[in-house]
């Protein structure tokens, strides 16, 4: 039917709870503060809406590309020193950090960190597993858009004299 092939593991379902979790990681700040919020909110109901291997795979991306927050994400911004943090004006920062001292601050954003980082470890391993599982269970229909790409794939390779 030409349909794509898709499928579901186990490890969905988690992987795409911590996507969730990855994206209310990120620390909106500056003057793009209210449209960054609004955004990641944006974000997060079309990952709610996805099916959960959609999710997954988006987890598993992200969490292994880094970067996801931008220029409008406190916890990056300030891991790659593109702000000071000392330096910045109240009114630049997120409502929980506004009057915090500048240790204070600089704790909050660690501990952001830290969470964001114990978040991507998981998402990382249930990726692994997620993998191992796909290939285990991978049953391609011959019908399927999947199979005639890889059937193709595996012609031209082989007038390469590539074995596929």
């Amino acid at each position: 039917n030409g349909a794509v092939a898709a499928v579901s593991t186990p490890f969905d379902d988690r992987l795409a709870a911590l996507s969730r979790d990855l994206d209310g990681s990120m620390v909106a700040y500056g003057a793009r503060r209210a449209k960054a919020a609004a955004e990641i909110k944006s974000y997060a109901l079309m990952a709610k809406m996805a099916p959960a291997s959609a999710a997954a795979d988006r987890a598993s991306f992200r969490a292994v590309a880094g970067s996801f927050g931008g220029a409008s994400d406190l916890v990056e911004a300030v891991a790659s020193n593109s702000v000071d943090l000392k330096a910045m004006k109240d009114e630049e920062l997120p409502e929980n950090m506004r009057g915090l001292s500048a240790e204070k601050r600089a704790q909050a954003v660690a501990e952001a960190a830290a969470k964001r980082e114990k978040i991507r470890a998981e998402i990382g391993a249930l990726s692994m597993q997620r993998s191992r599982y796909l290939r285990e269970h991978a049953k391609t229909r011959g019908d399927s858009f999947d199979a005639a790409l890889v059937d193709s794939l595996k012609v031209e390779a082989a007038r390469k004299g590539i074995a596929y």
